[in-house]
């Protein structure tokens, strides 16, 4: 059975936060941030979002008012309250990185272990082999290649080999999709007795991509203003377009990159 895409995702996301929030009457900042995954919070359909909740009659509490509520807010007014949102997360020491890294890196692989021999996930596998990667399919067509038996013996020889990680590297399979994966599968099997520990590996690696995230935030201000100076864009919109770039750099780095984390997201944001 195919996922559901990335938009039927986001409505569901929104639709669920709106039903809270209409009980709720008021909402937080961090309430977007608890409801909205990284890829809605951090882009510019954020400004619809808020615009629909305005339109329900939702308030937003005032002392965490987000830098991008507003258009009509002076530049400086929006970027000192971006930097205020900012400071609320403290930078990493290169200790600190490394150690979510690799945790983070285990528990993915614990995730992809337990979802890579499923229909769901070599399903996904000839999908994401069909539309991004050519040779395979041309192989598929010309040689009566059977591409499913082919993904299923490699993943068999990857979880075997306990090297499930060479698998994600070559194929470059998003974090964000073994989650996907992980989470419909939980769903479907409610009374799995393994259940527990495949929701605690999600939950460790949701929650430590998030601190990630915001401990990089002034990574992304720092490479938004030089592009402002340079180009005279609107410094915000830059903020957006690069937030998208380190929740892709987050979710696609693993420990033994041979670079820092702030190396490599700085070549995506």
């Amino acid at each position: 059975m195919p996922m559901k895409d990335d938009h039927s995702n986001e409505r569901e996301q929104i639709k669920k936060f709106l039903k809270i929030a209409k009980e709720k009457k008021e909402v937080s900042l961090d309430d977007f941030q608890k409801y909205l995954s990284p890829s809605l919070y951090y882009s510019k359909k954020f400004f619809k979002i808020l615009e629909l909740f305005d339109r329900k009659g939702i308030k937003i509490k005032e002392e965490s008012v987000d830098p991008r509520l507003s258009k009509k807010m002076s530049g400086n007014y929006q970027n000192n309250l971006y930097m205020k949102e900012m400071a609320r997360y403290s930078l990493l020491t290169e200790e600190e990185e490394i150690y979510i890294i690799k945790v983070l890196q285990e528990n993915e692989m614990k995730i992809l272990k337990k979802i890579a021999r499923t229909a769901e996930f070599v399903t996904y596998m000839i999908h994401l082999i069909k539309t991004k990667y050519r040779k395979y399919s041309k192989i598929n067509e010309t040689k009566k290649f059977n591409l499913r038996r082919w993904i299923m013996k490699k993943i068999i020889q990857s979880v075997k080999n306990d090297n499930i990680l060479c698998l994600k590297k070559e194929f470059k399979i998003p974090r964000s999709d073994v989650l996907k994966i992980a989470r419909s599968l939980i769903i479907k099997n409610q009374k799995h007795t393994k259940l527990p520990r495949l929701k605690r590996a999600i939950s460790k690696v949701e929650k430590l991509q998030e601190k990630l995230i915001n401990s990089n935030l002034r990574l992304v201000l720092s490479i938004a203003k030089k592009y402002a100076r340079k180009k005279n864009n609107n410094l915000l919109d830059l903020i957006q377009e690069g937030n998208l770039g380190l929740i892709k750099a987050v979710e696609m780095f693993y420990y033994h990159q041979g670079v820092r984390f702030a190396a490599y997201a700085k070549w995506w944001i």
